[in-house]
């Protein structure tokens, strides 16, 4: 295993000979918006070293304390439609089915990101890239 970032926010990996980066969302929530820019941008530099069509991308957020307040909304927005980005196909992992239905209107369109609550099912639809 390849551990390319760890913080109190945020930990990726890639595990040797997968074609899946794996981000996975820690408990710990935002305080603030400037801890957000902070490591939104770390995360993006991070994933620029790796990003790639051949890549699926795996965000857990299933520990994630939920949050839809429109001012994180806002404040997220660019972050979130850069970290999946670049890659051939984004999977993101929900605790609940609410979760999932929020990530899914997020999403809108875009048919390379989908949301699961399963992480089998997850890493099935990030290995049909191609």
């Amino acid at each position: 295993m390849e551990i390319l970032h760890t913080s109190s926010y945020y930990q990726i990996i890639c595990l040797p000979g997968e074609q899946i980066i794996r981000i996975r969302r820690m408990k710990k929530p935002f305080s603030s918006s400037f801890d957000l820019t902070a490591e939104m941008t770390e995360v993006n530099a991070v994933l620029d070293r790796v990003r790639g069509p051949h890549f699926g991308v795996l965000l857990d957020m299933r520990e994630t304390p939920g949050r839809n307040d429109p001012e994180f909304e806002r404040a997220i927005e660019p972050f979130r439609a850069r970290l999946h980005a670049g890659f051939g196909r984004s999977a993101v992992l929900t605790q609940t089915v609410a979760g999932k239905l929020q990530v899914n209107r997020q999403a809108g369109a875009d048919r390379t990101t989908r949301a699961f609550t399963s992480e089998q099912e997850a890493e099935l639809f990030l290995r049909k890239i191609g």
